[in-house]
């Protein structure tokens, strides 16, 4: 079974645990998914 393709826009996240809009390289970040997410999918951050 594979995940397929999914587009999602992130309207809130978590850094460090800690609601947050921003997000620096070396951050943990964090935002829910209505859909799974395995091992080996691929994410990808699509700029406007």
């Amino acid at each position: 079974m594979t995940t397929g393709e999914q587009q999602l826009v992130i309207t809130e996240m978590q850094v460090n645990d800690i609601k947050a809009d921003k997000a620096v390289a070396g951050d943990v970040r964090t935002f829910q998914l209505p859909f799974r997410i395995r091992l080996s999918d691929k994410l990808y951050k699509v700029l406007n």
